[in-house]
């Protein structure tokens, strides 16, 4: 069975060592030296979802063909949530022969997840105003004073729905729908602050993206050249589309 060409995280479940991210051939060859082991876990460097060597298809079978020695029977694995949620085909790319490209996301998938997420955030202040109204008629509270806390809990709350998406999912749910999401430059997990950054960047500057996205060839926007994040889409190859 073919190495997919993904990068890997690797974990030791007894001294809770992590390193990589590692190329299959690089697991292979540290699998040969004794370094990594069928104990060890593993996952996807975009899927936050560890693997036993037993779960995933090409790693069973080159420990098998190598003869790896371990002592007792692989560790059970809870599943500690997945980094992108939906997302079929990432799981998959961890345990099936399939083989995923990472494309980056067109200017018009972008338009599409940002006026998605736009209605999200439209439709939370429309249920602020309708509670501020509420409040104003019925409690009595000064309509300035409602005015005012309605825009500071609408722009907190929109910061956090964007933040803590691709801060924890990688996905806002607008991007979640159109198949895109978040990662580093160098394809890696974005941290919290750069999806803080890239959250308040689109709030203020994400009218700007789908335009540059379309005209430069990087498909890359002002706020992910500032974040130093892209965004990105998966395509399967099946083995009709390989053996071309």
């Amino acid at each position: 069975m073919s190495v997919p060409a993904q990068k890997y995280m690797v974990r030791d479940p007894v001294s809770g060592r992590e390193w990589g991210p590692l190329e299959g051939e690089e697991i292979l060859r540290q699998a040969g030296s004794g370094e990594v082991t069928r104990a060890c876990l593993f996952r996807n460097v975009l899927v936050n979802n560890w693997k036993t060597a037993n779960d995933i298809d090409w790693l069973k079978t080159a420990f098998a063909a190598q003869q790896v020695e371990t002592q007792g029977p692989a560790p059970t694995v809870k599943n500690e949530g997945r980094r992108v949620d939906g997302r079929a085909q990432l799981q998959a790319s961890l345990t099936g022969p399939s083989v995923f490209t990472f494309t980056p996301g067109s200017a018009l998938l972008r338009l599409m997840a940002g006026l998605f997420d736009t209605a999200i955030i439209l439709f939370f202040g429309l249920v602020l105003s309708v509670i501020a109204i509420i409040l104003g008629r019925y409690a009595g509270v000064a309509a300035a004073a409602l005015t005012y806390l309605t825009m500071i809990v609408w722009y907190i709350g929109s910061l956090l729905y964007l933040t803590l998406g691709l801060a924890c999912r990688a996905q806002t749910v607008g991007l979640w729908f159109w198949g895109l999401f978040l990662v580093r430059q160098n394809g890696t997990e974005a941290q919290f602050e750069q999806a803080f950054t890239h959250a308040l960047g689109s709030f203020w500057l994400g009218f700007t993206t789908p335009f540059l996205v379309f005209i430069l060839p990087s498909r890359r926007g002002l706020i992910d050249r500032l974040c130093g994040t892209r965004m990105i889409r998966t395509r399967i190859l099946n083995e009709d589309t390989r053996s071309r």
